[in-house]
């Protein structure tokens, strides 16, 4: 008898869900198998979403993006964020001009992916990956217009690889510097 009412109740709390909630439910879950990397999983959960509730259907477009991008079904990637270009919410259209760049940038289209990043920081410039990626697009761009300009150019990936690795040097090389004054700091003080 217990098991019964329990049943009825469990079947009465899921029916009586509105639309808005299993909406929210499904951006929830989604939400779970993205992080789970359950990508072919979440999209179809995203696309049950409907696209009049404003508020989640941001999110929706942006999660779907991800998926996608993590599917490598980049087209379809650029259609879901440029949606969010124009939208009201910052930090998601932040958010969509960060991942456009980024996808431009593994296109090797520097240019573009310059202008979706500076972009991003202009609408939110609290977003540091976007700020970090600007500075590196313009650093490949750069050396990428120096080696244009030589007789004896390398093959992309070569070039590639060899801005990359110096890029880190000059980054780590910065870190330590300010770790070795943070040293040389504690020194002073040790007496």
């Amino acid at each position: 008898m217990v098991k019964k009412f329990l049943l009825l109740f469990f079947l009465l709390v899921i029916t009586s869900c509105t639309y808005k909630q299993r909406s929210q439910l499904n951006n929830f879950y989604g939400i779970q198998k993205l992080n789970n990397k359950k990508y072919q999983e979440a999209i179809p959960l995203f696309l049950t979403i409907d696209k009049n509730e404003k508020s989640i259907n941001q999110y929706k477009l942006y999660n779907c993006s991800i998926a996608y991008i993590q599917l490598n079904e980049i087209e379809a990637a650029i259609e879901y964020l440029n949606q969010l270009t124009n939208i009201d919410n910052k930090k998601i259209n932040a958010l969509a001009h960060f991942q456009l760049g980024n996808i431009y940038f593994r296109k090797n289209d520097f240019t573009t992916a310059i202008l979706y990043f500076k972009k991003s920081i202009q609408i939110d410039n609290t977003l540091m990956e976007a700020k970090y990626n600007y500075e590196l697009s313009k650093y490949f761009l750069d050396n990428l217009n120096k080696e244009d300009k030589e007789p004896e150019a390398t093959t992309t990936k070569t070039m590639n690889e060899k801005i990359i690795l110096d890029f880190i040097k000059e980054k780590e090389v910065q870190i330590w510097e300010l770790k070795q004054e943070k040293v040389e700091e504690k020194i002073k003080y040790d007496y």
